[in-house]
């Protein structure tokens, strides 16, 4: 978008004779390039379009001038600490590209709205990464880079100057990442915490964003120099290492920014009137209990302060209200709203209207007289949020970060609100199921709550369908019969089990679970066996056991073959089937007790290997004796029907194993589906390791499958494949040119042919600028800006698939007379 000069706000005053030296400085201060070796890993410098793994804080600083998975941050950092030599890379399979889906949402951790256009916003996924929307939440890009595994927890984005954004990672050992240009680059500027806690709240100063305020779960932040030096201004016990019960709130009052609010569980609510010298709580008017509380300050009138607090006897929200600044408080009246505890709570106040307020937790509602009273609660605009956010720009729009992305209300959160697109995070992203029928393939998959879906083949335009039968939940998984891919089960926590025997999207589902308990079940899982096509095995938590089916498992044909648990209230969730010897079959309770039988379910055996966390077993496809166990406490190999087990090389794996598959076609194989470093393969029982591929983020991969030779992983960024033998997909570009323009702001892209290729796609900084026919492979990219650096790789296509993309190609962009006239934005 073209804004004329005198609107700039990055060049106030311009003058002919000074142009060229003042836009050089600023190109020279404000932007750093990064390069990309091809290896997923960073280099020096540092990868394009993400984020530095390098200290550049002087630089920036001379620029700067005037639930269950969610809780489980603590462990898995001090895993990633524990393996500290690099771990090679395995590229003789090929390497992981994402194939989808393009269209689905995740849980939203947080969200800013610029202060100058109603246009710009972004939000942070957690392992999702930060992206950022030019199109009012519409359409999104990715502002952090998707393999380098940073997983993002809080954003802010300065008042003055909507190009200035912070990130917080999960990890605070590692710092506030920053930007100043828009989110194309980051750099680290603290502060860099000893102990692990998650950032869980930034607050820029409303009129110099070189005065930051951020939050962990036990300290309180503060820079005056954009992050060169910090000091700690308050501190906090905190009871438990999960991000929601601990989540410190902070607040900065708009007209007064020496007066701030912090609200955390273990202190209440404390006010400081000169910005964090000192400190006082601030009990009038509220109630002395020890529950978390969310803040929002009114814009039109910042004596007026909104705190959202939970009642300590059921959890529900109360709703507080402060006519002097924080200073003391009167209860309003509980609002309508499902709540879940501190795991879904978000408040926000008109910035025009003091008295238009929005209550969002696990669903929404709002008060347009100050909290007196509340329209219905609004299931429609999501479930499960953690933020809520009006534009200050256009005051009607409302941004709810929930489970299912980011929703969008137009008329000031009155009625639902709509869903952007193109936000490649899930919420779960487990339960994946591939079906493969003569070359045509389909992956069903669930992201979340509330829906799932399936992706019919197209590995370009990669089209998702809704699956009329699944609106689900987190813990909903598809499984594929290997011997009948034509044959499909959904199951979902407390809900009936479908099956589809047509490979059915909209139609073709029904019930199979008729007479079986299922409600408040957790995960159902379902095994086939390998050699008879009639047979499945289930286990239901809630039954505590196993169910057997002899007819693919038709309604009414379920039994419950065992085993019994020998501890109370245990209740039995994986099961696992021998390959060689289909009568042998595992499960495993969540009181550690393993199970096993070699008469198809008639009598059980028991051992306790007393592991914790596997979520499922795998077992060896020769010797049906041996087991691979995932656990968070080391992943182990266990022979004797479970009853010996050894560590699988702790240094390498730790705790951080969820998922272990093994290649029928290669016995001694075994992948590992680690919540740190990717997917990691050994070709020898377990005994070494190494990383599989390139291009797959090192984050959380949630599931692993293993189909007609191909591999399947998903994380919060999508589903990936590695095809271990290409399966007809073209040959990689060999090399890309990028030349800029001598007098403008323009770059131009060559490439030679690709063998097999039908088709190219150009990526600019990771972002998708251009498919083109076999024939076109040349493009020139224009309306960049001047002086910027942009890093460009290409990837032959077909109707296979995509090969992996070429080198990276760098060229920077050449003064443009546009600039005379004005600026670009990023």
């Amino acid at each position: 978008m073209f804004y004329p000069v005198w609107s700039s706000r990055r060049i106030r005053s311009l003058f002919l004779s000074g142009l060229v030296a003042a836009v050089m400085t600023l190109a020279v201060s404000s932007r750093w390039s990064s390069q990309h070796d091809g290896s997923g890993d960073s280099i020096d410098p540092p990868r394009i379009a993400g984020i530095s793994t390098t200290n550049k804080t002087a630089a920036f600083l001379r620029d700067s001038g005037d639930k269950e998975r969610e809780g489980s941050g603590e462990w898995k950092r001090e895993l990633a600490l524990a393996a500290t030599a690099p771990i090679p890379v395995d590229t003789s399979l090929g390497d992981w590209r994402r194939i989808g889906p393009d269209d689905v949402g995740g849980k939203t951790y947080d969200i800013a709205v610029s202060y100058q256009r109603a246009n710009v916003l972004y939000a942070v996924f957690h392992e999702g990464g930060a992206w950022k929307s030019t199109d009012t939440g519409q359409n999104w890009q990715m502002i952090s880079h998707p393999s380098n595994g940073i997983a993002i927890d809080s954003v802010a984005v300065s008042r003055t100057d909507d190009a200035v954004v912070y990130l917080g990672p999960d990890d605070s050992t590692t710092g506030l990442l920053a930007s100043r240009d828009g989110g194309r680059s980051f750099t680290t500027i603290g502060p860099k915490v000893a102990t692990p806690a998650r950032f869980a709240r930034i607050v820029i100063h409303p009129t110099n964003d070189r005065i930051i305020y951020v939050s962990t779960l036990t300290d309180l932040y503060k820079t005056v120099d954009g992050g060169q030096n910090w000091q700690t201004i308050l501190s906090f016990p905190s009871a438990s290492p999960g991000f929601w019960p601990d989540f410190a709130d902070v607040a900065i009052n708009p007209a007064a920014p020496s007066t701030l609010l912090v609200a955390q569980k273990r202190i209440g609510i404390k006010r400081t009137t000169d910005g964090g010298a000192t400190w006082t709580a601030v009990g009038d008017g509220l109630p002395a209990i020890d529950q978390p509380a969310v803040i929002a300050w009114s814009e039109s009138d910042p004596a007026i302060v909104y705190i959202q607090r939970l009642d300590p006897n059921d959890g529900d929200p109360y709703v507080f209200r402060s006519q002097d600044a924080g200073a003391t408080w009167t209860q309003r009246t509980r609002a309508p709203v499902w709540d879940q505890g501190r795991y879904d709570m978000a408040i926000a106040v008109s910035p025009v209207d003091p008295n238009l307020v929005i209550i969002a937790n696990a669903s929404s509602t709002r008060s347009t007289d100050g909290g007196l009273t509340w329209a219905n609660s609004q299931y429609s605009n999501g479930v499960d949020h953690s933020a809520v956010r009006f534009s200050p720009v256009q005051p009607s729009l409302v941004f709810y970060g929930a489970d299912q992305s980011v929703k969008i209300s137009t008329n000031a959160g009155a009625t639902r609100g709509a869903s952007g697109k193109m936000i490649r995070s899930f919420h779960a992203g487990a339960g994946v199921g591939v079906s493969i029928v003569n070359g045509n393939r389909r992956i069903y998959y669930n992201g979340g709550d509330h829906w799932s879906k399936v992706m019919p083949d197209a590995d370009t335009a990669r089209p998702v369908s809704s699956v009329s039968c699944c609106e689900t939940n987190e813990f909903a998984s598809f499984f594929v019969n290997p011997l009948d891919p034509n044959t499909v089960f959904n199951t979902r926590s407390g809900e009936p089990v479908y099956r589809t025997t047509n490979r059915g999207v909209d139609t073709g589902w029904t019930t199979v679970s008729d007479g079986i308990n299922t409600a408040g079940s957790g995960r159902l899982q379902i095994v086939f066996d390998p050699s008879n096509v009639d047979v499945v095995y289930m286990a239901n938590v809630k039954e505590r056991g196993v169910y057997k089916s002899t007819q693919r498992g038709a309604n009414g044909s379920w039994v419950l073959i065992g085993p019994t648990p020998s501890i109370a209230g245990a209740r039995v969730f994986n099961v696992a089937l021998a390959p060689s010897n289909p009568n042998i079959v595992y499960a495993q309770d969540d009181e550690n007790q393993v199970f096993w039988t070699n008469d198809g379910g008639n009598h059980w055996n028991q051992t306790t290997p007393g592991f914790a966390g596997a979520r499922n077993l795998t077992v060896d496809p020769v010797d049906p004796s041996v087991i691979y166990y995932p656990a968070r406490y080391g992943a182990r190999r266990c022979t004797a029907y479970g009853a010996q087990c050894t560590t699988l090389a702790y240094d390498v794996l730790g705790r951080q194993v969820g998922f272990f598959v093994t290649d029928p076609t290669h016995p001694t194989w075994v992948y590992a589906a680690t919540y740190t470093l990717g997917v990691l393969l050994s070709r020898d029982n377990g005994a070494t390791w190494k990383r599989v591929g390139n291009n797959l983020p090192k984050i959380d991969v949630n599931y692993l499958a293993w189909t007609q030779g191909r591999l399947y992983a998903s994380n919060y960024q999508g589903i990936w494949e590695l095809r271990s033998d290409s399966y007809g997909q073209p040959a990689a570009v060999a090399t890309l040119t990028a030349t800029a323009h001598a007098s403008a702001a323009r770059i131009d892209l060559a490439w030679p042919a690709a063998s097999g290729a039908t088709g190219y796609q150009l990526f600019r900084d990771e972002t998708l600028v251009l498919t083109s026919t076999a024939a076109e492979r040349q493009f020139t990219d224009t309306g960049l800006d001047s002086l910027t650096r942009y890093c460009y790789q290409v990837s032959a296509i077909n109707l296979e698939g995509a090969a992996i993309r070429s080198a990276p190609a760098c060229a920077t962009t050449t003064l443009t007379d546009r600039i005379f006239a004005g600026r670009f934005d990023n």
